[in-house]
């Protein structure tokens, strides 16, 4: 099941091209979603059972008209949720969820059994869902997120205004997903990130791999 933003996926590119894998699923378009004005999401659970009352297109923030709602009012608390299906040429490999940046304390369940959490609005974070899913199955799982955006001055936001409304050079606050969120497949040893430094004079490059070592687990 793929969703769209009209008649186009909204940022359908790989969203990291320095380390492009051939196998994945962009998980941008529409997703549920909700204000939690009270925060009372997470004391009433609606990581397993809650009927959200909107929708919104990721990866654009709630603030913005691209995301379909366009409120610029402030909400501390936020949540999505998303249904998917994981594709049978996934199968053989670990299944990595990649979110490319939710600003700025995010709290993530996947079928209502908590997967972890990330702070900071700007750095790409992961989990390794492989022990929770079978590719090809048709198994219909469910991402749900909870995002907390408060306007704190010592919390690292750039040019977003932290007052109700933006004001002289800043600009509207940004809360949500704002980049890509996608799955990928990889191996059980699989290239983490690299480090690639010239050597001008020498007509040389040195060129460091990270590795992730994963070990096998049997899901059957």
């Amino acid at each position: 099941m793929q969703y769209i933003y009209g008649n186009i996926l909204p940022r359908p590119e790989y969203p990291r091209p320095d380390l492009e894998r051939k196998v994945w699923l962009n998980l941008n378009g529409i997703w549920e979603f909700d204000f939690d004005y009270n925060d009372e999401g997470e004391k009433n659970k609606w990581y397993i059972n809650h009927g959200f009352s909107t929708q919104i297109t990721v990866p654009f923030c709630y603030q913005s008209k691209m995301s379909g709602i366009g409120i610029e009012d402030r909400c501390d608390i936020v949540w999505y949720n998303r249904r998917f299906t994981i594709p049978s040429d996934f199968f053989g490999k670990r299944t990595i969820l990649h979110f490319g940046a939710v600003d700025y304390s995010a709290k993530v369940w996947l079928d209502g059994l908590y997967l972890g959490n990330h702070e900071g609005g700007y750095l790409p974070f992961s989990f390794d869902i492989s022990n929770f899913v079978i590719p090809g199955d048709d198994q219909e799982h469910i991402i749900t997120m909870r995002v907390e955006d408060t306007p704190s001055r010592t919390q690292p936001r750039g040019k977003q205004s932290w007052k109700d409304k933006s004001f002289e050079c800043w600009y509207t606050p940004i809360t949500g997903i704002w980049q890509t969120v996608w799955l990928e497949a990889v191996g059980y040893t699989y290239t983490k990130r690299t480090r690639i430094t010239p050597d001008i004079d020498k007509r040389n490059v040195l060129m460091e791999l990270y590795f992730n070592r994963i070990p096998s687990v049997s899901l059957l």
